[in-house]
């Protein structure tokens, strides 16, 4: 019997083991905390170790000019509403924050077809093979139209910021 490789064992079995969550505690406020990543709950945002996603919310909290106060804080000081607001628009800035953009291997003038890799507000969105990918306006619709969509997987994301910063492809931001 065949064994199978093990580098695609890893590779099915890569995630990243924190995600930033958001719930709402039994007195009605929103609350960013870190868990370990659940299969069935989608995260704000993913992480390899638990310092990065401390680090993660400091900068958010620092993002948001010190807005987003210690909930016992927010408790004495204003309604749910109101704190639960402030909560929505530091997770939509964190959003707005995560880039839009085409990676495309460098081509040849003989090439009828290059590969390239679009990734959509911070998640994969898929990968494929496109002609004279540089005439394309530098919107994200437009290269969502020719590319079909994969399914978001972190090592695949992880992968492609990495190569986002080498010389072999070239890197083009997208407009959302």
């Amino acid at each position: 019997k065949k064994k199978p490789n093990s580098k695609i064992k890893l590779l099915k079995k890569y995630h990243h083991k924190y995600g930033l969550y958001v719930y709402e505690d039994s007195k009605g406020y929103l609350q960013l905390a870190i868990d370990k990543k659940k299969e069935h709950l989608p995260a704000i945002y993913t992480f390899n170790w638990l310092p990065e996603g401390h680090a993660y919310i400091r900068k958010l909290k620092a993002g948001n000019a010190g807005e987003l106060n210690d909930r016992e804080n927010a408790q004495l000081e204003e309604p749910p509403a109101m704190y639960n607001q402030r909560i929505r628009n530091a997770i939509t800035s964190l959003q707005l924050e995560l880039p839009s953009f085409a990676l495309v291997e460098k081509y040849s003038e003989n090439d009828e077809k290059v590969a390239v890799y679009i990734m959509a507000k911070g998640q994969f969105y898929g990968m494929g093979y496109i002609e004279a990918p540089l005439t394309m306006p530098l919107t994200l619709e437009a290269w969502k139209q020719k590319i079909e969509p994969s399914p978001d997987n972190d090592y695949i994301r992880g992968l492609l910021y990495q190569f986002a910063t080498k010389n072999s492809l070239s890197r083009l931001e997208l407009q959302d």
